[in-house]
């Protein structure tokens, strides 16, 4: 009679898996460092505290900057489009009606690009820091100012400069150049912020990928083995 086969099957070993964040905690017996003045260091953070003009403060006085551009913005369309039916004096937009259709097309076009490219788009730039964001306001805001250059030059030129021109009618149409410039000046330095912040935050170990941690855990003898995966 032959011998009863053997019990091959093995304990089951049940496997746990989590993600935690890359930054761990220092090993039993890691010194922790200490700054100058004697005081345990509190981090990366702490040690820039100091420092008036860090990638993250000059990101919110763009933020800051932003807001003010804006306001501005609206102020300027506002004006340009007021009510002028119980005034004697005319606003500028039929300053450019007079123009011809082109320019009203200009008006409007730059009025949905300030609203889209440059309020909605820079906008979201900085708060998502996408830096690609902020590539259509830099692009489309330079049109409109090599576009203009042009065009009042030309003008100039071939004696087509309207006859009827007021002072309020002048400033508008440096507003074609000192806006858009301006627009696209911030979108430059939002994107040299954002990548200093980010190069900034590399450099310190804030942006890490999450660090996997397997359990292995035998229920026989309750011993477990976890292994990290960055």
């Amino acid at each position: 009679m032959s011998p009863p086969a053997a019990n091959n099957s093995s304990p089951r070993i049940p496997h746990q898996l989590s993600v935690r964040p890359g930054a761990a905690s220092p090993a039993p017996g890691t010194a922790t460092p200490v700054r100058g003045n004697g005081h345990p260091e509190a981090g990366p953070r702490a040690s820039d505290a100091s420092d008036k003009l860090n990638p993250e403060r000059k990101l919110l006085i763009l933020k800051i900057v932003f807001s003010i551009l804006c306001v501005l913005d609206i102020l300027h369309w506002a004006y340009m489009l007021r009510d002028d039916d119980v005034t004697s004096v005319k606003n500028t937009w039929r300053f450019y009606e007079a123009l011809g259709t082109l320019d009203t097309a200009y008006l409007i076009a730059r009025m949905f690009g300030d609203i889209f490219t440059g309020v909605l788009g820079l906008g979201a730039a900085m708060w998502t820091k996408k830096v690609a964001l902020t590539i259509p306001c830099l692009v489309i805001q330079m049109i409109f100012i090599i576009i203009r250059m042009f065009v009042w030059p030309v003008r100039l030129v071939t004696g087509s400069w309207p006859e009827e021109t007021s002072n309020e009618n002048l400033l508008f149409v440096s507003c074609e150049f000192l806006l858009p410039g301006m627009w696209a000046t911030l979108a430059g330095l939002i994107v040299y912020a954002l990548k200093a912040l980010l190069d900034f935050e590399r450099l310190h170990g804030y942006v890490q990928p999450p660090m996997i941690v397997l359990t292995v855990k035998n229920d026989e003898n309750d011993e477990s083995v976890q292994i990290e995966i960055a």
